[in-house]
């Protein structure tokens, strides 16, 4: 990885590149490398295990980092992360709250097979499913029985068990101010008060995410650069409360995302109408006042993308990015305000697709940018795979290894997200629902409650096609029966074949 951190991705590298898929080759990197598996084994296996870089944004949207090409957002760590190796256009995450997605991850296993699909009190009636059952499979305990022990730093939230800590946050006594730029007032939303937008007067390094990239560089000395290693670095951000030292926020005049119509709002589901704009609705706040909130989320990832530089160059300086594989990845994504909604805890594709980006220069071709539809329960068998550890046989992720190094791996058919609302920490949200499941394919997206206890599925059906903004719903449209109905037939035959 020698001069990987230090120097610029070649002007261009990835912008242009048509989201249809293909491969193209840094010249380094042709000769050998699509040797696959085997020629992964004899390589950079031949010193033992690679060292694993594991990097997890929280509640971050794939076009938060500039590979996916929003040209408001400044991310070239993440970025030559990105064109060293593969990104994914496609990777969905498995439930759009935290820690049943973290959970699937780490067991392999969706929502429904380990029975966590909400956050917050059991549900008032019991719901049509084991709750909260157990985890089943721990992926994380693979690395352990084969002596390369998992270090994390940052949030854990969800694999307490399976982490050993590496370094602790100092608490900042008296931060620092920050260097300057404009500043913005706070931005609230109105039901839970979160805040979703303002800057602070703090110096970037006096930030949590900037005390996490301290922590690891003081921590780094821990490592054993002669041994293969496995660490975490997990932000909080760009999760509540969303602010940003002025010298990181994005200009809002330049972030261009929609506001929704009303003829748009009027067509959403009623859970969607009466529920989560309760939770976390948009249509209160002002267009001043969104596009401050917006400038400061890309901001806050801006941010993160400066702090794992500081790491990555620190660790390259000590030699502990050789044989390294680096992934990143986050739980879920975030609304913005595109449908009149902030948060999560929605199947739109701002929310329930993550960044994932895997980078193994000499293993992985670099300059991949892959459209395949991919799900973020595929993120630890790929890992296993890459490291020569068996992947087990009855999980629901699968390896990315084929779509990696060209073995001709077509992805999936379709994929799938689940969560309970009925066992949600918010009365706004518990009552009249349930299990609402979505299935999403390269041309469709259908959800609606999958619950004997909800008597209304309640959906929204978009042409992804023709509507990838996912503004008309044709749920109830009679043309588009046999669609919906198709895909109804996915939702069952996936709750048949992955119920055990």
């Amino acid at each position: 990885m020698e001069g990987f951190l230090c120097k610029a991705a070649p002007a261009g590298a990835l912008k242009g590149i048509p989201v249809k898929r293909r491969t193209f080759l840094r010249a380094s990197l042709q000769a050998g490398v699509l040797g696959a598996l085997q020629g992964r084994a004899r390589g950079a296996l031949q010193h033992g295990r690679p060292n694993i870089l594991w990097i997890m944004l929280d509640d971050c949207r794939p076009d938060a980092l500039g590979c996916y090409g929003r040209p408001w957002v400044r991310t070239p760590a993440l970025d030559r992360l990105a064109a060293s190796g593969a990104f994914f256009e496609n990777a969905v995450t498995q439930c759009p709250i935290c820690v049943p997605s973290r959970t699937s991850m780490k067991t392999g296993l969706y929502c429904h097979r380990f029975g966590l699909m909400s956050m917050g009190e059991a549900p008032d009636t019991p719901p049509p499913y084991a709750y909260k059952n157990g985890a089943g499979n721990d992926m994380l305990r693979a690395w352990h029985r084969h002596g390369q022990k998992p270090f994390n730093i940052g949030k854990v939230h969800a694999f307490a068990e399976d982490w050993s800590p590496l370094g602790d946050l100092r608490a900042v006594k008296e931060a620092r101010p920050d260097s300057g730029g404009t500043t913005y007032p706070e931005v609230k939303l109105t039901t839970h008060r979160w805040k979703i937008g303002g800057t602070i007067d703090v110096h970037p390094d006096d930030t949590t995410s900037g005390r996490i990239a301290g922590a690891a560089m003081e921590a780094l000395g821990n490592l054993d650069a002669a041994a293969p290693w496995f660490l975490r670095l997990s932000f909080l951000a760009p999760h509540v409360p969303i602010e940003v030292p002025a010298s990181f926020m994005v200009d809002p005049s330049t972030v261009n995302l929609p506001r929704p119509t009303q003829a748009e709002l009027d067509s959403k589901p009623r859970f969607e109408r009466e529920q989560l704009r309760v939770y976390a609705g948009t249509s209160d706040i002002s267009d001043r006042d969104l596009q401050i909130a917006r400038g400061s989320y890309y901001g806050m990832v801006n941010l993160v993308d400066h702090h794992v530089g500081r790491v990555l160059e620190a660790m390259q300086s000590q030699g502990l990015l050789e044989n390294t594989m680096v992934v990143v990845n986050s739980d879920h994504g975030l609304q913005l305000g595109e449908h009149g909604l902030h948060k999560k805890r929605n199947f739109y594709d701002q929310t329930i697709k993550a960044p994932l980006v895997v980078s193994w220069p000499g293993v992985i071709p670099a300059g991949q940018r892959r459209e395949e539809l991919v799900e973020m329960v595929d993120s630890l068998p790929t890992l296993l795979d890459l490291s020569g550890l068996p992947v087990p046989g009855k999980i629901d992720g699968k390896t990315l290894v084929p779509l990696l190094t060209g073995k001709g791996a077509a992805g999936r058919e379709a994929v799938f997200a689940e969560i309970d609302h009925s066992g949600s920490m918010y009365d706004e949200l518990r009552h009249d629902s349930g299990r609402r499941v979505m299935v999403r394919t390269r041309d469709w997206k259908l959800e609606y409650f999958k619950d004997p206890r909800v008597m209304d599925p309640d959906g929204a059906m978009y042409d992804l096609q023709r509507d990838p903004g996912e503004t008309v719903n044709l749920y109830g449209d009679a043309q588009h029966a046999a669609v919906r109905a198709d895909l109804e037939g996915l939702v069952d035959a996936w709750d048949t074949r992955t119920v055990r």
